[in-house]
């Protein structure tokens, strides 16, 4: 495809009679299949994340990575103290007594969430309605609520060092312009918040949270309404849960929707299979169904059906 795109006139028309046409039909098809895939992977993706999710936007895991390290090094500290006397028998008691001291600060430190965001999710009803509710951790126990207004937030930068998971879930630090502090009742200005990278986030709509809005806009809440209703239509399904959540994230969303899954799904489902040819007709067109092999329709068929679920 790039020799094609950036050849000359001459060069091009001079490669074209070289190249049969049914093979640049078979490279467009291959190019509709491979993009097929990446949306069926990424629409299950985002149902894994919201089996974790339960209906919010966002939400910290309880045991992330960094708080496993701070359990490790307390369990540490405390086996350290536990054969204190030996260890002091060893090396004196300088060098114990600072190394239990240090691991156990690195330990508590580790749980220390001031400022942490560890839950969002969209207010549904009163005079809220259509913003959001963020949970603002002040220590492992203690937290207060701010309803924050999409159009004032966005991202400040991307705090890389605490990467855990893909290039698109790192942690971030979220300027609020404007939010109501709940726990008081007082407007506030120019809150920073730091969004954690080890947690669950329905990442379309945390793009939205982040990204930088015009003062000037008057199609934000629009948009805002149309992110919430696609947010709450997926967070309607449940997500993936379970043994299915497993089978997903194991076998790398190779074995989701096999021949049971799918005949079940179908006698659940009675007007399911005319819906979705009707669907299907309306994506692919009725002329290249038509002409499809048995085999390569059927696999078509499975793979949007549960690609709809």
């Amino acid at each position: 495809m790039y020799e094609v795109q950036n050849r000359s006139i001459d060069e091009h028309e001079t490669f074209s009679t070289k190249l049969e046409r049914q093979n640049l039909r078979w490279l467009y098809q291959a190019n509709l299949d491979y993009i097929g895939e990446v949306q069926r992977v990424s629409s299950l993706d985002a149902l894994v994340d919201h089996g974790q999710l339960k209906g919010s936007v966002f939400r910290a895991k309880m045991m992330s990575a960094k708080r496993m390290r701070g359990l490790g090094s307390l369990t540490i500290a405390a086996a350290l103290y536990s054969h204190m006397s030996v260890m002091t028998m060893m090396m004196g008691p300088v060098l114990p007594v600072l190394s239990i001291v240090g691991t156990a600060m690195y330990g508590l430190r580790a749980f220390s969430d001031v400022g942490t965001v560890s839950r969002i999710d969209y207010v549904t009803e009163g005079e809220f309605n259509g913003m959001l509710r963020a949970t603002i951790q002040k220590s492992p126990l203690v937290s207060y609520t701010v309803i924050l207004n999409p159009k004032h937030t966005m991202s400040v930068c991307s705090v890389g060092a605490d990467d855990v998971g893909e290039d698109d879930a790192e942690g971030n630090i979220l300027h609020a312009r404007e939010y109501l502090d709940e726990s008081t009742g007082n407007k506030e200005k120019n809150g920073l918040f730091t969004i954690p990278a080890d947690a669950y986030r329905d990442k379309i709509t945390m793009e939205w949270i982040m990204a930088q809005k015009d003062e000037d806009s008057v199609t934000d809440r629009l948009y805002n309404e149309q992110i919430m209703s696609r947010h709450q239509n997926i967070a309607a399904t449940g997500g993936l849960t379970g043994l299915r959540k497993f089978t997903v994230e194991q076998t790398g969303y190779a074995n989701f929707g096999d021949e049971e899954e799918l005949n079940l799904y179908l006698k659940n489902n009675a007007e399911a299979a005319d819906d979705t040819l009707v669907a299907m007709s309306e994506v692919y067109g009725q002329e290249r169904l038509e002409k499809m092999q048995p085999s390569e329709f059927y696999r078509l068929y499975k793979d949007y059906s549960m690609g709809k679920e």
